[in-house]
């Protein structure tokens, strides 16, 4: 049975203070609560979704530099669609999982928070 140990508190809490400059996510930790935060302002999230942009138009490269392989007018080794292949797959991966969280951020910080709750209670 999983539990909830202190040490994931504090690498909640190392995470939070390492990226405490960079702008604020959908979904972002409270270290003096103990807690996560969803933030929906879209003023606050501009430059996450600045960085959603330029990983979706990440993503157009890869698949113009495939339909350019399929067409003719670039030649790229079998290597090379390899790794372009995974690149792609990784984007588009992370991508979703980033919509997905921000489409439901309130559910997912409660069900965090829940699951925090019930692991201090267990302890």
């Amino acid at each position: 049975m999983a539990t909830v140990t202190s040490l994931m508190w504090r690498s909640l809490n190392t995470f939070s203070r390492g990226f405490a400059l960079l702008p604020p996510f959908p979904l972002e930790w409270d270290i003096s609560k103990n807690r996560f935060i969803p933030y929906t302002n879209s003023k606050s999230l501009f430059f996450w979704k600045v960085l959603m942009l330029c990983l979706f138009l990440s993503n157009i490269v890869y698949v113009i530099l495939f339909l350019a392989a399929i067409l003719g007018t670039a030649t790229m080794t079998l290597l090379e669609v390899m790794i372009s292949c995974l690149f792609f797959s990784i984007g588009v991966f992370a991508n979703l999982v980033e919509i997905v969280i921000f489409m439901h951020v309130g559910n997912t910080a409660q069900a965090f928070n829940c699951v925090a709750i019930f692991g201090k209670a267990n302890q």
